[in-house]
């Protein structure tokens, strides 16, 4: 099942963002999720267990002699915290995570197939401004046929 939709939702006084249950049901009720912020996109990312795995399995087999590689698992490693999602749904996000995605109190969730992002409502909007037609995206990115 993959991991998509859209909505809109506001952090708690304690921090807290609510996952929809659709979402939830995807990354297993009560399991571990992974949220990722990277520098790349200026969001958070949470992962299903099977797919972060399966990020790591790659990030593995790349050379550690290679210094690109050194600091991509650096970076990408002090850029990824381990978080659980609570009984009522929930996911606290830390306070460097919220500052470095720029979320104060109105998020959008979103659903990127194999992980769910989670914008500041204003970053969303800039994204949403500048994103190409959707057809384009999927036309400069399918392979050609002969």
């Amino acid at each position: 099942m993959s991991l998509t939709g859209i909505f809109e939702k506001q952090i708690d006084s304690k921090g807290r963002v609510s996952i929809p249950k659709r979402m939830r049901e995807r990354l297993g009720e009560g399991s571990e999720a992974i949220v990722t912020v990277l520098k790349i996109d200026s969001c958070l990312q949470i992962y299903p267990a099977d797919e972060w795995d399966e990020l790591v399995r790659h990030m593995e087999r790349l050379s550690p002699f290679d210094e690109r590689t050194r600091s991509l698992h650096r970076f990408w490693g002090m850029s990824t915290e381990e978080m659980k999602i609570d009984t009522e749904g929930r996911v606290s996000l830390s306070r460097d995570a919220k500052r470095y995605a720029g979320i104060e109190s109105d998020v959008m969730i979103v659903g990127a197939i194999n992980r769910i992002e989670i914008w500041s409502r204003d970053r969303w909007q800039s994204v949403l401004e500048k994103a190409p037609k959707l057809e384009d995206m999927a036309n400069s990115l399918s392979p050609k046929s002969e």
